[in-house]
């Protein structure tokens, strides 16, 4: 196991009175440990997406059985949270509450998150992270929770605790997720619903160059050169289009979850809890979820390739009225994750980039196709 990213456990010789952990690995290299005890709560932390963990959260019964384990190589060990994390979390939970631990994609930026709950009840997660980036990332997501809290938007986590516990910066959140909770991997009635409330709740009139989106489109206008020189000449051309369409002009934009996926949402007794708004921006148009959304699935769940990305487009288009503003907020999300990726600079984060500019290449070829046939 890679102990670097597991720096929030404690670095004990006499491990016998650790608690008994089942930890794994995907095959992108992210981990979770869920404790022997309670499982089926633990296992709440993990959304799998592929077939296999699926079946391992269905099935998460058998995990004491050894052949079960080897099969999805499972190892069995002892950890045990630093005594500073412990301090806090009793602070705010209080004593004798369990927790199951994922530990985030390894990189300079990790973000670890861990589930407290208590018999069968969630009480709340942590997130942690010691880098500076990390930090800031958590100062923006804990305002804007308040921001959202403030504007009475409903089944958002709040804030309990932001700031430096040690060497690491920690995040506590509230949640209504609890045991059972579903995951809706298609976008529905309920994402729907929780899209119009945000846009209902956070419009507001500003200048487009006032906008955190503005930044990103400029940053993207200036890096090009990051990209494959094949890509260059058609995003320069769609930062144009965009510019010439919202240069010192006023949007009506509201606030934007900015990662809304399966993953970061789920429903538990009808109600549709959504949370990780680290990503969020206060002023884009209200369909970027949608589009996040279905890019994301398309590519990290069903695995489609770009001929069938783009013909799924297509056939979106093809079955509801052709809008200009509609296919160009989906141009403007794809300049944006394409900068997004860009700005963020991570392993493999360049590679993600060149691929949504490929999709933007095909979309921007439909556009030109469906203008033709009007």
């Amino acid at each position: 196991m890679n102990v670097q990213n597991r720096y929030i456990l404690k670095n004990n010789i006499d491990t016998a009175s650790m608690p008994l952990f089942f930890t794994f690995t995907n095959r992108e290299g992210k981990m979770w440990s869920i404790p022997y005890k309670n499982t089926s709560i633990g296992f709440e932390i993990y959304e799998p997406s592929g077939k296999k963990g699926i079946l391992l959260k269905k099935y998460n019964c058998l995990l004491k059985s050894s052949v079960f384990r080897l099969f999805f190589k499972i190892e069995l060990e002892r950890i045990e949270l630093t005594d500073s994390l412990m301090n806090i979390l009793q602070r705010y939970y209080g004593e004798n509450f369990e927790y199951s631990i994922f530990y985030g994609t390894p990189s300079v930026d990790q973000k670890i998150t861990i589930q407290i709950y208590r018999g069968n009840s969630i009480l709340g997660y942590c997130k942690i992270g010691q880098s500076m980036k990390v930090q800031k990332l958590f100062e923006y997501e804990a305002s804007m929770l308040e921001f959202l809290n403030k504007k009475g938007v409903k089944n958002i986590p709040k804030k309990t605790f932001e700031g430096r516990v040690g060497k690491e910066n920690v995040f506590l959140q509230s949640t209504q997720k609890q045991k059972g909770a579903r995951t809706l991997h298609s976008f529905g009635k309920h994402h729907r619903i929780f899209i119009q409330e945000l846009y209902t709740k956070t419009h507001e009139k500003c200048k487009f160059e006032n906008t955190r989106l503005y930044k990103y489109i400029e940053f993207l206008n200036k890096n090009t050169g990051k990209l494959d020189v094949i890509y260059r000449k058609s995003i320069l051309k769609a930062v144009k289009s965009i510019m010439d369409v919202y240069s010192n002009q006023l949007v009506d934009w509201g606030c934007v979850h900015g990662d809304f996926t399966p993953w970061n949402t789920c429903i538990n007794k009808n109600i549709f809890f959504v949370f990780d708004f680290e990503y969020s921006l206060k002023n884009a148009p209200s369909d970027f979820d949608y589009w996040h959304f279905v890019l994301q699935t398309l590519i990290y769940e069903k695995k489609l390739s770009y001929d069938k990305i783009i013909n799924y487009i297509k056939n979106l288009f093809s079955v509801t009225a052709f809008k200009e503003e509609t296919i160009r907020n989906l141009i403007l999300y794809l300049l944006y994750i394409i900068s997004f990726y860009l700005m963020r600079g991570g392993s493999g984060d360049l590679e993600i980039a060149g691929f949504r500019a490929r999709i933007l290449l095909g979309v921007m070829e439909l556009e030109k196709r469906l203008e033709e046939e009007q």
